[in-house]
This record gives structure tokens, C-alpha cells and sequence, in this order.
């Protein structure tokens, strides 16, 4: 295992922090049966090669020897390498994400014309065939990030899709196949044996595969009124043992909560307006994700930037989101909130007190 390792000249790749020399005993961390070692390297690859969603040089020679790690049962939580190959897949390029034309770190110099982002997405993904066998594993949460792995690293064939299909109705573990469902659900499957299961499950109403699949079919067929339906429900009256198990989910991000208003945001206009006053109600009721909520409920109601928004110009929608923002105490601690607002072509506020003093005015 890992024989091949050191032939790596790792001291001439680069990372955020300067030469990847210490990437190699990084990778054999992963090995160790010390869980203490592991998350001490698992800590550093999430801040080096991959670093603030960016990333760098060595990810892409690094990528192999994770897949290698994959393959062998000795390895512990082989669950978390597969995550992490989904944040090398879906990373992006340090100046895309900063905008810069060229940097030098620590006497490395990285520059726009190379393809390392390009090779490191390449590489995750000749780790296929790997991520399908993982299906069938007999740990639970290996077959969940597997199915993760393979919705989220781009478009799969039809042999995936149709092994996730075939799994999804023998997988007895209820997490797994809540993440194939999200899996399918990314990758576009209109195929009709995962419309049925999909609209089956929702009809269970409050259930962890109902709330999946009505997240997973928006994604296909975003006039789905019962899984809208559904999920402004779950919103409504949250359910701490559904709650419990969606944070078991790879796919979790955010909390589910978070996760519900980020799928409605994404519909069209007209499917999603009528729910604003539900939608104004549970962000009124918020402990948290209250700012998450606040930036879904904006892009909704005002969709696009403007130059500039006269009081008359304001819809009654947009009216009941800015009066409840008012009534959100929270959000007012964080500058994105005046920021989100000045976005859509709203007046600077210091203050919720501002705020109303301007709704007053419209009123």
C-alpha cells in the first residue's frame, strides 16, 4: 500500500502554505488506528491542498493515492476519504475564487496558466469504478458517501445510474438510500422507476425519504406542487428525529432546515411565491440558519439586482420580507445583512430601526 508514494517529487508541488513536502506522511495518517492521528491529518488536507474551496498543485497527485487508500478494507473511515474527494471535484481555482492574476507564497508561485483544478476533477473521476464497487459495501456509511461521491462529481452513465436505481430497491439502511435518492436526484434521473419511488416516498409525508426525494424530484421537475407542499411543511413543523437523521447525510451542508429553504430558492418565480408568507413565518420563528433564510427569502422576492428601487417599485411580497427582517433581531449582527440588501438596489441601513423607519415611509 502506498509503495509508490515517494517517487513523487511532493518538495516541488506546491500547496496554500508553501512546498507539499508533507503531503506523503499526510496520506499515510489515514492509515493509522490512532484516530488522534487521523483527525490531525484530515485537518491539514482540508487547510493545504484544498483550501478554502480552492485547489492547489499537489491535490492532483494526491488524488490516486487516496483512490489507492480506498481499496483496502485496513484502512479506517474510508466514509471520509470519499467525502473529501467530493470537495477536490467540486473545487475551484485559487483565482477564480479571489480574483487575482498571480500570487507567490512562501517562494511557490502559482499562476493562471495551469491546469491543476482540471487534473484533480479528472482524476476523482477515473475513481469511478471504485465509488460503484462501494455500493455494495457492507458498511453503511461507506455506501453513503459512495452514492454521495457519484451524484456530485458530474454527469455518470447509464450503468451508474441504473446501479443506484437497482440499489435503491434492495438498500435496507434508510440513510443510504435517502443519499441515493439525493444522487439521483443531482445526476437528472428522469428515468420512470426513480419518478415512482420518488413520488411513493412522498406520499409517506413526514418521513426522511419523503423530505429526500421531494428535495431530489425539485431538482427534475421543479412544478412539483406536492413536494413543495412537503417541504414547506417540514419547515412548518420540524420533526427532531428526521432532523437527527438528515444530519447523518453527506450531502448535508447546512442543517435540513437551511437545506429546504436553499431548494425552494432555486424555483422558478411563480412556483414559489405563493409559499412567501409561509416561508416569512418560519424565518420570523428562527433560532438559527436565520441568515441563510434572510439571503433565500431576498433572492426570491427580488430575484435580480437593481440600480435603484423607488418605494413604489416594492411588490407586496418584498414588503412582508423586509418587515420581517425588521422583526429578526439576530441578523442585524452581521454586515451581510445591509450588504444583501444595498445588493438589490435597496438604501444602506445601519439598523432594523432604519428599516422601519423606511417601510413607515412606504407605508
Amino acid at each position: 500500500m502506498l509503495e509508490t508514494l515517494d517517487q513523487i517529487e511532493w518538495k516541488s508541488l506546491g500547496h496554500a502554505y508553501g512546498p507539499a513536502e508533507d503531503v506523503p506522511d499526510l496520506i499515510r495518517d489515514l492509515t493509522s488506528l490512532d484516530e488522534k492521528v487521523r483527525r490531525t491529518a484530515w485537518s491539514s488536507l482540508y487547510s493545504n491542498i484544498y483550501h478554502q474551496g480552492t485547489i492547489c498543485e499537489a491535490a492532483a497527485r494526491a488524488v490516486p493515492f487516496l483512490l489507492e487508500l480506498l481499496e483496502y478494507e485496513s484502512v479506517p473511515d474510508r466514509h471520509q476519504i470519499l467525502i473529501y474527494l467530493v470537495h477536490l471535484a467540486n473545487g475551484t481555482s485559487y483565482f477564480e475564487e479571489f480574483d487575482l492574476d498571480e500570487e507567490f507564497y512562501e517562494g511557490v508561485k502559482f499562476n493562471r496558466d495551469n491546469d491543476w483544478v482540471k487534473e484533480t476533477h479528472l482524476a476523482v473521476r477515473k475513481g469511478i469504478p471504485v465509488y460503484t464497487q462501494l455500493l455494495n459495501h457492507p458498511n453503511a456509511k461507506i455506501r453513503n458517501a459512495a452514492a454521495y461521491v457519484l451524484g456530485e462529481i458530474g454527469e455518470q452513465t447509464e450503468e451508474v445510474r441504473s446501479q443506484l436505481r437497482s440499489l435503491l430497491q434492495t438498500e435496507k439502511d434508510e440513510v443510504v438510500k435517502a443519499s441515493i435518492l439525493l444522487s439521483l436526484g443531482d445526476l437528472r434521473d428522469k428515468h420512470p422507476q426513480t419518478i415512482t419511488l420518488m413520488n411513493q416516498f412522498i406520499q409517506t409525508n413526514y418521513s426522511l425519504l419523503g423530505i429526500t426525494s421531494a428535495l431530489a424530484i425539485l431538482r427534475l421537475d421543479p412544478g412539483h406542487l406536492k413536494a413543495i407542499q412537503l417541504l414547506v411543511d417540514t419547515l412548518k413543523n420540524p420533526d427532531d428525529t428526521i432532523t437527527s437523521l438528515f444530519d447523518q447525510l453527506p450531502w448535508r451542508e447546512y442543517g435540513l432546515s437551511a437545506e429546504i429553504f436553499l431548494c425552494l430558492g432555486r424555483l422558478p418565480e411563480n412556483q414559489i411565491i405563493p409559499f412567501i408568507p409561509d416561508l416569512v413565518g418560519v424565518f420570523q420563528k428562527s433560532d438559527v440558519g436565520c441568515l441563510t433564510f434572510m439571503r433565500v427569502l431576498l433572492f426570491i422576492v427580488f430575484r435580480k439586482q437593481e440600480t435603484k428601487l423607488t418605494f413604489s417599485d416594492l411588490t407586496k411580497e418584498q414588503i412582508l420580507v423586509l418587515q420581517a427582517m425588521t422583526e429578526v433581531e439576530p441578523i442585524w449582527e452581521y454586515a451581510d445583512t445591509t450588504l444583501s440588501l444595498e445588493r438589490y438596489g435597496l438604501p444602506y441601513f445601519n439598523n432594523r430601526e432604519e428599516l422601519k423607519d423606511f417601510l413607515a415611509e412606504v407605508g
